[in-house]
């Protein structure tokens, strides 16, 4: 019996001095960086990133944050309380009470800003059907691309930054722009956004041109003022585009680090986040 005893004294000791994997949440400035580094080497992290204050995902990130450093304080805590397959099963409900509420919410509003950045572009994207007004215009730009055969005389059409919206319209709603690098395909397609902002929401008409010591009688709208105005728009859409990624990253590599933190399956723990919510 003493031995017996004495070996399962010595298991558990064992299991008391088996090394704890290393969670980690440090700022580096352009997120916060959640990492685990497991007994047997393996290694996880999540960038989650800083989201523009006021934005939609800027109050998700920071729970988010919240979340991962009070799973590492409860980890550890029960780390110095628990051992064996009761620590596992500890650490395992620990995680899943933290993260079950703010991680299915956090992708429910993560999929709305998605889908509000993506009707915002593909607005701004569309072309209209010509109206009598407006076929002229785009069949003149049309004929001259056609007739435009010297090196470089289509690419130079399509980068004229004085094109008019309608004969950029045409550009794109034809295919022509195919044929171009993808450089040129993404100016154009940057400046018929820019110009179909101005167009569709009127900003032109709240930029005013100021007078000035060239131009004392200067009236009339400051075209470059609502094109400035329409550039920092579309920036700012494509600022939200690159957050959400960064967010989608951090979503998906939270739950592997917490995975690695808890010997689980990435599945397992997706499941244990969105049980029962809808997200």
């Amino acid at each position: 019996m003493d031995a017996l005893r004495c070996g399962a004294f010595a298991a558990r000791q064992k299991e008391r001095i088996k090394p704890m994997p290393s969670i980690t949440l440090r700022d580096t400035g352009r997120g916060h960086l959640f990492a685990v580094t497991h007994e047997n080497g393996q290694h996880a992290s999540a960038l989650i990133p800083m989201a523009a204050q006021g934005s939609a995902l800027a109050d998700m990130m920071t729970h988010l944050v919240m979340c991962s450093q009070a799973f590492i304080d409860d980890h550890a805590a029960a780390s110095k309380r628990f051992i064996g397959d009761e620590l596992a099963n500890q650490v395992r409900g620990i995680a899943a009470g933290r993260f079950s509420r703010v991680y299915p919410e956090a992708v429910k509003i993560g999929r709305k800003e998605n889908q509000d950045v993506a009707a915002a572009k593909a607005a701004l994207s569309a072309v209209d059907p010509a109206t009598p007004a407006t076929a002229a215009i785009r069949a003149r730009v049309l004929a001259k691309w056609d007739a435009a055969n010297e090196a470089g005389a289509r690419e130079a059409i399509a980068l004229d930054r004085n094109l008019p919206y309608e004969a950029t319209a045409a550009l794109i709603e034809s295919g022509v722009l195919a044929s171009m690098d993808e450089r040129t395909r993404n100016t154009v397609t940057q400046r018929y956004m820019e110009q179909r902002y101005v167009a569709t929401t009127g900003s032109q008409s709240r930029h005013e041109m100021q007078p000035s010591l060239d131009q004392p009688l200067a009236s009339g709208p400051d075209r470059e003022a609502a094109r400035r105005d329409a550039a920092a728009a579309i920036a700012g859409l494509n600022a939200r585009s690159e957050t959400l990624a960064f967010a989608s990253d951090a979503l998906r590599g939270i739950v592997n680090v917490v995975a690695l933190a808890t010997d689980q399956t990435p599945a397992n723990v997706y499941q244990s986040f969105t049980a029962g919510k809808a997200a």
